[in-house]
C-alpha cells in the first residue's frame, strides 16, 4: 500500500474531527511508532506526506517531551525527508541530542545530512560507541561525503570496530575506495547489505551491480532508494530512464522532485 493510501486510511480511522484525532501529522507519527519495525518505513513516509504542508506540527512533535523516544525520532527523521528550508533549518536544535538522547542525535545528524550538512554525522565518527560510529560511516557513505573518507578509513585501525569491520569497508566503498571491491562483490549476496554494495559498485562503474542496483531503486528506505536512483541515472544503464520516470510519482517529496528534474533534463537534452 502506498503511503498516501495509508494516510488516507489513517484519517478515516482517526476521524477528521479534532475530537477524534489530533492532527494528520501527529496521528501519522503515532501509527508509525506503533508499527512493527519491519512494517514501519511506509508509515514513516506517510508522516512526510502529511507534514509537507505543516512543518510546524512536525517540529512540535519532535520537541514533545511527553512523546516516546521513537515517536520523536520519527518526527526528526521526517524533517530531513521533507527537506524544505523551514524543515532543514529546524534541525539545529536536535543535532545535539537534547541531553543524553543519542537516538535523537543520530537521527538528527542523518536528517541534517539529507539537508546537505554533514558536520553532525562527521562528529559521530568520534563518539564513544562503535555501533554509532558504524552507522554514521554508512550514512556518510550513502550521502557521498568524500571529505569523510579519511576519517572513515581510519576506523579500520580502531580495535573497537573490528567486529563491525564489514560496515567500515562498505562505507569506504560507498565513498569510492576501490580497495573494497572484493568485499563489495561478496556483499552482493548478503541480503541486508546488497543494495548498499550495489550503489558502491555502481559509483565505481562496475556494471556487475546493475541488477541489484535496479532492485535498490525500489528499496523501502528513501535515502538508499534515492542514492540508487542517482547512481543508475548517472550511468544511464539499461532501465535507468524507466526507473527515473517511475520515481516522478515517488511518495517521498525529495525523490519525486529530483526525478522530475532529471526526466526534464533528459527531455531537454533530447536523450
Amino acid at each position: 500500500m502506498q503511503p498516501a493510501a495509508l494516510l488516507a486510511g489513517l484519517l478515516v480511522l482517526a476521524g477528521t474531527s479534532p475530537a477524534l484525532g489530533q492532527s494528520p501529522v501527529v496521528d501519522a507519527i503515532g501509527l508509525a511508532a506503533e508499527a512493527e519495525s519491519s512494517e514501519r518505513m511506509p508509515l514513516q513516509e506517510a508522516v512526510v506526506t502529511a507534514a509537507v504542508g505543516d512543518v510546524a506540527a512536525l517540529v512540535d512533535a519532535a520537541r514533545n517531551a511527553d512523546a516516546t523516544p521513537l515517536a520523536r525520532e520519527i518526527a526528526v527523521w521526517a524533517l530531513g525527508e521533507v527537506g524544505t528550508d523551514e524543515a532543514c533549518g529546524s534541525l539545529s536544535e536536535f543535532v545535539g541530542g537534547g541531553g543524553d538522547d543519542i537516538g535523537i542525535r543520530v537521527v538528527a545528524a542523518t536528517a541534517a545530512g539529507r539537508c546537505g550538512d554533514f558536520e553532525p554525522l562527521r562528529s559521530l565518527l568520534a563518539i564513544d560507541s562503535a555501533v554509532v560510529r558504524a552507522k554514521a560511516a554508512i550514512v556518510l557513505g550513502l550521502l557521498g561525503d568524500r571529505e569523510a573518507l579519511p576519517a572513515v578509513a581510519a576506523l579500520r585501525a580502531d580495535d573497537a570496530m573490528q567486529e563491525l569491520g564489514t560496515f567500515v569497508e562498505l562505507a569506504a566503498g560507498l565513498l569510492g575506495d576501490e580497495s573494497t571491491v572484493e568485499t563489495l562483490e561478496q556483499l552482493l549476496s548478503t541480503r541486508p547489505a546488497r543494495h548498499h554494495a550495489a550503489i558502491a559498485l555502481a559509483r565505481m562503474d562496475r556494471s556487475a551491480a546493475m541488477i541489484d542496483l535496479r532492485l535498490a531503486c525500489r528499496n523501502p528506505d528513501p535515502l538508499l532508494r534515492h542514492e540508487a536512483l542517482r547512481a543508475f541515472a548517472e550511468r544511464r544503464w539499461r532501465g535507468a530512464r524507466e526507473a527515473v520516470v517511475a520515481a516522478v510519482a515517488d511518495p517521498n517529496p525529495r525523490i519525486a522532485v529530483w526525478a522530475t528534474r532529471q526526466a526534464e533534463l533528459w527531455e531537454h537534452l533530447g536523450d
